[in-house]
């Protein structure tokens, strides 16, 4: 009865294991880690002069980025080379702003939301959820939403604030969970990460660039013409593209930027998505074998009634 009792407890151990995989058990879909020291758009963007932004390098540099999930939440993790609030943000930081364009369905928008970040989106991947988040709310919107959007300061009762989220800060790691149903499903899904300097002023609170130096705009001295210069200081991007060569090509229009793919979850997410099929075929393979140890046995039995 050795395999018996090893193909029970096998079941055990997996019907223990789908139960228990609960909303605070995250799996990781996708961790990346971007260069630090990269906080400079095209690559000849410097910082605004005003002293808020001098007590520290890396105010806008992400230098990791990770998707997790649980059953029932996704987790957004964000680390930055450094973190500060000198506004007395609601979460707890006040200059990065973030914004997450993803595709995870058929159709959708090439054109962003607002104009503020300054770039264009690949053709080939069409965005039909964009989260945006600063360090007093965060939203989610759809294409349609385009237009419709409340005053910066109608922060308390704007129908976008994302109702489940959470946001965490910790040193100079931006966490933030949300139910799935705000985004579906995001195995599989693409997305683009842009951080800019959050300005609730600014064309789609992205904070200005401008070719000279100023106590709150970023300054581009390279002497080209920033008609349609990026406000996006640093992003991710797919293995294979530069930064620099992405948002420095912006001579005739907005410069083209590209997604990453979101993986799928990792093993225990897929014993979590195929557990009652892995059951189903343990309970039957564990009922073969007790019929065979039954059939093996009978004669035995008969032989020793005689």
């Amino acid at each position: 009865m050795k395999i018996t009792r090893t193909v029970f407890l096998l079941l055990f151990f997996l019907f223990f294991l789908g139960m228990n995989i609960s909303a605070e058990d995250y799996q990781n879909i996708i961790s990346i880690n971007d260069p630090e020291g990269d906080d400079y758009g095209p690559g000849t963007y410097l910082y605004p002069a005003d002293d808020i932004f001098k007590v520290s390098e890396g105010l806008f540099d992400i230098v990791s980025f990770s998707v997790k999930e649980s059953e029932e939440l996704y987790l957004f993790e964000f680390e930055f080379g450094t973190l500060t609030d000198p506004w007395a943000g609601k979460y707890g930081f006040s200059l990065p702003f973030i914004e997450l364009y993803i595709d995870n369905q058929k159709g959708g928008s090439t054109s962003l939301y607002r104009e503020g970040a300054g770039v264009r989106l690949d053709q080939k991947h069409p965005w039909n959820v964009l989260i945006v988040l600063c360090g007093w709310w965060v939203r989610a919107y759809t294409p349609d939403d385009r237009g419709v959007e409340l005053d910066f300061w109608e922060t308390d009762e704007n129908p976008w604030d994302i109702e489940s989220a959470e946001v965490v800060v910790d040193d100079k790691v931006i966490s933030l969970s949300f139910d799935k149903e705000v985004t579906g499903d995001l195995n599989g899904a693409y997305l683009y990460l842009l951080v800019g300097g959050y300005d609730p002023f600014g064309p789609g609170y992205y904070r200005g660039v401008g070719s000279e130096i100023s106590r709150w705009n970023f300054a581009d001295l390279s002497n080209r013409d920033l008609r349609y210069a990026p406000r996006v200081i640093d992003l991710i991007l797919p293995s294979n593209r530069k930064q620099e060569d992405v948002l420095s090509d912006f001579s005739d229009d907005y410069p083209i930027i590209y997604p990453v793919r979101l993986g799928t979850g990792g093993f225990l997410q897929i014993i979590r998505d195929y557990s009652i099929y892995i059951l189903i075929s343990l309970f039957i393979i564990f009922l073969l074998i007790l019929l065979v140890y039954i059939m093996h046995k009978r004669p035995l039995i008969s032989h020793n009634n005689r």
